[in-house]
């Protein structure tokens, strides 16, 4: 019978432990995803600017060149990322 609560103790332990890590591996997914939905908006919103600049009348080739360059470099921190 004390081998037996012990086994239940135990098991219990693991399950609590098991349920620990899942919840920790759970807001750590969820962190994830907010900081990705967060960085997505700010890259729409940088699309979104860089578009309406290249629409003004007047946009130079080096101003459009410039974008370019700042583009490449974003592309290039993601992807390091």
């Amino acid at each position: 019978m004390v081998t037996c609560m012990w086994q239940v103790s135990e098991a219990k332990d693991r399950c609590d432990m098991a349920h620990d890590d899942a919840e920790m591996a759970f807001e750590q997914a969820e962190f994830a995803k907010n900081q990705s939905e967060q960085i997505r908006v700010e890259l729409q919103e940088l699309i979104l600017a860089i578009s309406e600049f290249l629409e003004q009348h007047g946009a130079r080739p080096e101003d459009i060149r410039m974008v370019g360059c700042f583009g490449l470099f974003v592309r290039s921190l993601h992807a390091s990322r």
